[in-house]
């Protein structure tokens, strides 16, 4: 599948501080010596193969065990109840690695797929706040 997005993407992690996982390139242990976070994209114009995808938006839940370079990741994702079924399938596929390209590495990441479903994601900026939302399950905001 030849697939493309353009958008952005928040996260937020259970760390104390700025997570050192990035900063050591997987390398450090989290604050926590496990890894709960949630990521939100907003897609603003993307494609798979001919299926627009452009303005849904997706979560995932991880949980990360340890060390972020040695996997073992479970992740449950949620896909924008407005996708088409052609959209919601292209995006369960890149979202869990298996459509190649730059989100293949969580193929190799995540041992655990809990699953994906469709909810309502919301994606909300507001000035420099972005907030992310999909029912009870996320309930997340980041500002700077």
């Amino acid at each position: 599948m030849k697939w493309s997005l353009q958008g952005e993407m928040i996260v937020n992690c259970n760390c104390e501080v700025f997570c050192p996982c990035v900063i050591s390139l997987g390398q450090h242990l989290p604050s926590e010596g496990h890894c709960q976070a949630w990521f939100g994209v907003r897609i603003d114009q993307g494609h798979a193969d001919d299926t627009d995808l452009s303005g849904l938006n997706v979560a995932l839940l991880m949980d990360i065990p340890g060390k972020m370079s040695r996997g073992n990741y479970a992740l449950a994702g949620y896909i924008d109840e407005r996708a088409s079924d052609a959209a919601y399938n292209a995006l369960v596929d890149i979202f869990s690695g298996q459509a190649g390209g730059t989100s293949s590495l969580l193929s190799i990441l995540v041992s655990t797929v809990l699953g994906f479903e469709r909810a309502p994601v919301e994606y909300v900026n507001d000035g420099d706040v972005r907030r992310l939302g999909v029912g009870k399950k996320i309930l997340g905001e980041v500002a700077p």
